[in-house]
């Protein structure tokens, strides 16, 4: 019976850490599958005559529509709209997703969320808002709050993390002021502050 148990079992040599549910946790594969769902969405919006997928965004100020919190990310205006969210989507989400998948998918919802919330309850009523950049906004504040939590992390780790969020600043942080202090008529502030306030709940929850 002993012999049977042991045969059926992975055999792994005694004290040696498995290393393999960590690999698998962290990486590029949830930004690659949602920057490939975005654009699908988009290609057959465009291709596929009659269809008006951005009506399924977020309609400002009816209760109706609470669900276009999760349907506004993946639909997208126009071709610049969609280059632009993708580049910084790309990137920053996949900064974020090297940390964790479970950091990730966090980062995701809360930004979904907050984002949706302000858009929807301070945008003018009727406006119908879509677009990724809350989710963008929201993984630039969980990389910039996250480097800045203590704790649970060696040093080593933690100079990392504030090396990658002093680059991110330079890069992105001046992008992302004027996408809240200074945006066009047609671009949502609200959207944007929503989402960086939710990458912050993120970073406060999950990474400490």
């Amino acid at each position: 019976m002993t012999s049977d148990h042991w045969a059926a079992s992975p055999s792994r040599a005694p004290g040696r850490p498995a290393r393999t549910s960590r690999r698998r946790s962290a990486g590029p594969a949830p930004v690659v599958a949602m920057l490939a769902l975005i654009w699908a969405v988009f290609v057959a919006e465009t291709v596929v005559p009659g269809v008006n997928l951005v009506s399924f965004g977020l309609i400002a100020g009816d209760p109706d529509r609470w669900w276009g919190v999760f349907t506004a990310p993946f639909l997208h205006a126009g071709l610049a709209h969609i280059v632009g969210n993708t580049m910084s989507f790309a990137v920053l989400g996949t900064l974020v997703a090297l940390r964790s998948h479970r950091e990730f998918y966090a980062v995701t919802v809360w930004a979904m969320i907050g984002g949706g919330a302000l858009a929807w309850a301070l945008t003018p009523a009727g406006t119908v808002v879509v677009g990724a950049s809350g989710l963008v906004f929201g993984y630039f504040s969980d990389i910039v709050v996250g480097a800045l939590i203590p704790g649970g992390r060696t040093l080593g780790i933690a100079v990392r993390d504030v090396l990658i969020a002093v680059v991110v600043v330079a890069v992105y942080g001046a992008a992302m002021a004027q996408g809240i202090l200074a945006a066009g008529p047609s671009v949502s502030w609200q959207m944007h502050l929503g989402g960086a306030l939710g990458g912050t709940v993120a970073a406060l929850t999950v990474r400490r």
